[in-house]
């Protein structure tokens, strides 16, 4: 997958539970991509959508926009977090229908792929985006707990818990 998916224009869509390692594996894929030689860039959904719509306002849109369309990789982290305004929604499309079959994404998300189409104010707008990307692409599905959460329980247990733990296990 991941030698391939760039040269077929391929996306990548990993979607699981917060903390399950989602930007991780897309700044790893990011990475390689990196060592192959691609153009890379990685962005939080939350600053795309603000970058685009800051453009707006002095005109330089189209300009901002192929910032997003230009790299090999296009990495949108953090992708759903809210729904999209229509402006927003907008822009997501016309990225999209830019970069197809030119360009790969890697999307990660907290929510089912089957409920992004809900995100979008106008379905069919909605469904039109998606449909480029998900037809194109290849899913990782990631369960279990945050990694996080795992990691601050290890730190906030005292030596003589862990002890405890420890003598519980042998």
């Amino acid at each position: 997958m991941t030698r391939h998916y760039l040269q077929e224009s391929r996306h990548i869509l990993i979607v699981g539970p917060t903390g399950t390692g989602k930007t991780h594996l897309a700044q790893a894929l990011g990475h390689q991509a990196c060592r192959q030689g691609k153009r890379v860039r990685f962005i939080r959904a939350a600053t795309l959508l603000r970058e685009l719509n800051a453009s707006r306002a002095d005109h330089t849109w189209e300009r901002a926009l192929n910032r997003f369309v230009a790299p090999e990789l296009l990495i949108i982290d953090d992708f759903g977090l809210s729904a999209l305004s229509f402006s927003q929604a907008e822009d997501i499309y016309e990225l999209i229908a830019q970069r197809h079959l030119k360009s790969s994404f890697i999307f990660t998300s907290n929510r089912k792929i089957e409920a992004w189409v809900e995100l979008f104010p106008d379905p069919a707008m909605g469904n039109a985006a998606l449909d480029r990307v998900v037809s194109q692409s290849y899913h990782v599905i990631l369960e279990g707990d945050s990694y996080r959460r795992k990691e601050q329980q290890a730190k906030s247990s005292s030596p003589q818990q862990e002890e405890a733990a420890m003598k519980s296990k042998a």
